[in-house]
């Protein structure tokens, strides 16, 4: 993945907890993710969870039952979240799993940035609520 540029895209997110488009940005760069809140402010109620990429086993496009795309990133080992003081504290501390979704043309761009072989690419349905 060497060379490709850092993507950007709003949406939400799940991990136990909810928060709706546009509360959550995933940060894609050459070797790191980075889900937080879209704005600074966002810290209180949405915490920030970051991997690097070598320690993502692999990653799910998922279909919500509304229609609703995403991508769910499993990790090899727990990742831990940071949180502010506030409602982000009633997130879970740390998630072997998240699920990130937005809109379809924001999903393209993203999968676009990943590596290829960490992606299945068998839409599974599940609740994105």
């Amino acid at each position: 993945m060497s060379g490709r540029e850092l993507v950007t895209v709003t949406g939400g997110l799940r991990a136990r907890a909810n928060a709706s488009w546009p509360l959550v940005t995933l940060e894609v760069n050459h070797d790191s993710i980075k889900l937080g809140p879209t704005w600074r402010a966002l810290g209180f109620f949405v915490p920030v969870y970051s991997s690097r990429i070598a320690d993502i086993r692999s990653i799910e496009l998922v279909r919500g039952v509304m229609g609703s795309r995403g991508i769910k990133f499993v990790f090899g080992r727990d990742v831990q979240a940071r949180h502010r003081w506030g409602w982000g504290l009633l997130w879970p501390k740390s998630r072997q799993s998240v699920i990130f979704w937005t809109r379809r043309a924001d999903l393209e761009r993203v999968v676009e940035a990943l590596p290829r072989e960490l992606i299945r690419t068998n839409l599974r349905r599940i609740w994105l609520g």
